[in-house]
């Protein structure tokens, strides 16, 4: 267990959602309040949940909350360096730096495995929450990276996801290489039994950049910006991994879970020598419907 001193948790409220963020456990935001419902969106932690360390099994713990992963998802081996499952980024504590925002947090912390530092700034702006994100390279090569959001959406089984399709026909694949039309993937998560999950990468590059999940009268909606961000999966998991069913809309770089497969495609994400890149995510919650 870390020893460190425990970090102070902080808060950003726009017109529509307050968020919590926890710098001494990932820089995870713990809570994220709609202000029109007082809805809780993210599942929560155990009441006893002790700040995770480098390199723990992610699905040995409480899943909840939101948290980042880089530079891979799946443990694997990249170039001699051993990765930790879901990446490393969301079991260390985060450094907080200066705002450039008003009330803005801003936090960053440096990945061991290679030259990389992750820099996320969550501020307000009218309804809507903020995720500024930046990683750069420190080193004098290049280096691969797979980053994704994992946002742990408390919902129950009636709760509709949306996603603001930029292309026709989508189609959408498994882990279990089952491939499914868009509607079909969103049906079998409808039905899944107690105890299991079922995760789907959308198969066209840049098929989506928004989604909105609604449930009753209440909506959370979620936009995705930058060259780099280019891909998504959803993941639905009915308690086999959190203690409450969940949703997971997960805008990533490259479409997989191991960056030893990603990092050997053509296309995939390497940031530069002493470079960076920034992306963008944005949340709203509106007031209810009807």
């Amino acid at each position: 267990m870390r020893t460190s001193a425990i970090v102070a948790r902080r808060s950003i409220e726009s017109s529509s959602l307050t968020v919590t963020l926890d710098p001494g456990n990932g820089g995870r935001i713990v809570s994220m309040l709609s202000l029109a419902s007082n809805r809780e969106w993210l599942a929560a932690a155990p009441e006893s949940n002790d700040p995770a360390t480098y390199g723990d099994s992610f699905t040995d713990r409480a899943i909840h909350g939101w948290d980042e992963m880089l530079p891979t998802i799946d443990a694997c081996q990249v170039d001699g360096r051993t990765l930790p499952d879901h990446g490393e980024v969301w079991a260390v504590e985060w450094t907080s730096l200066p705002a450039r925002h008003r009330a803005g947090v801003r936090l960053s912390t440096t990945l061991r495995s290679m030259p990389l530092t992750l820099t996320r700034e969550v501020w307000a702006d009218g309804p809507h929450i903020i995720l500024d994100y930046e990683l750069a390279n420190t080193g004098p090569i290049a280096v691969p990276a797979q980053w994704a959001a994992h946002p742990q959406f408390a919902v129950k089984a009636n709760a509709h996801l949306q996603l603001g399709f930029l292309k026709r026909d989508v189609t959408a694949s498994s882990d279990k290489a089952v491939v499914y039309s868009w509607a079909d993937a969103v049906k079998a998560a409808n039905n899944l039994a107690h105890g299991s999950h079922l995760k789907v990468w959308l198969d066209q590059p840049d098929a989506a950049q928004s989604a909105t999940i609604s449930e009753g009268p209440e909506i959370l909606r979620m936009r995705w910006t930058g060259n780099a961000v280019r891909n998504l999966a959803v993941l639905w998991d009915n308690q086999q991994f959190s203690s409450e069913r969940v949703l997971a809309v997960e805008p990533a770089f490259d479409r997989g879970d191991s960056l030893a497969s990603t990092s050997a495609l053509q296309d995939s994400t390497r940031i530069s020598p002493h470079a960076s890149i920034a992306w963008r995510i944005t949340l709203e919650a509106p007031a209810l419907i009807g």
